[in-house]
């Protein structure tokens, strides 16, 4: 199973009436060959319709070859836990999984071991970083705040919103959109069997804020 050795995460706001994708994930590879290509829907006033093609286009390949190896970005219904997201996978490998903690911007994680851990280890990272600051609060209401925050946040919190998949076949795919859990599983064309190097927009639950523009460092993959 190929492997992506680093990762450069951008989170964008998108303000183009009805258009609910939100963050973007830049997958290079190690040799930062440069964009492989993009999945995801473009700024504007129909993301339904996008939707709608792609579950089309999905379902008719399918149909012609499910045994053709493919990976492809899947977005949720709904923000739910690890455990939950990972249930939806079947066999498929996830190598990036999307979240957005409570209080905090959506962001992009690789995924080295499981979702599971993945998301764990990102909430004790938070955990330790909201302690620190009331810690260091001296304000009564502001520490109240942030014990909210941390109360909140946890490894099995309703946080993760999209996957990105390899490993898997246009069958397994198909059989995956057809989940309620899935509002879709997006694949490129034509079909390739790893995302490395694609930039990325899954799509967020509806309801679900945009995450303001910024731009995040590039985290090592051990």
């Amino acid at each position: 199973m190929k492997r992506l050795y680093r990762y450069r995460f951008i989170a964008l706001a998108v303000v183009a009436a009805g258009l609910i994708a939100a963050t973007v994930i830049l997958m290079l590879s190690n040799e930062e060959s440069g964009l492989a290509g993009r999945l995801g829907p473009t700024p504007g006033p129909d993301s339904q319709g996008h939707i709608e093609a792609r579950r089309a286009y999905l379902t008719r390949i399918a149909s012609e070859d499910p045994e053709q190896e493919a990976a492809a970005l899947v977005s949720l219904s709904a923000l739910t836990s690890a455990r939950d997201a990972t249930s939806v996978l079947g066999d498929a490998a996830p190598t990036a999984v999307f979240v957005q903690f409570p209080g905090h911007q959506a962001e992009a994680l690789p995924v080295e071991t499981t979702i599971e851990s993945t998301v764990g280890d990102r909430a004790d990272e938070l955990t330790a970083q909201i302690q620190a600051e009331i810690d260091a609060i001296t304000d009564e209401a502001e520490k109240e705040k942030r014990r909210d925050a941390l109360a909140s946040l946890g490894p099995g919190c309703a946080c993760v919103f999209a996957i990105a998949l390899e490993d898997t076949t246009l069958g397994d795919l198909a059989e995956i959109q057809e989940l309620p859990e899935v509002r879709l599983v997006d694949v490129p064309d034509p079909v390739v069997d790893s995302l490395e190097g694609w930039e990325l927009t899954p799509i967020l639950p509806r309801g679900t804020p945009a995450p303001s523009t910024s731009a995040s460092p590039s985290p090592q993959a051990p």
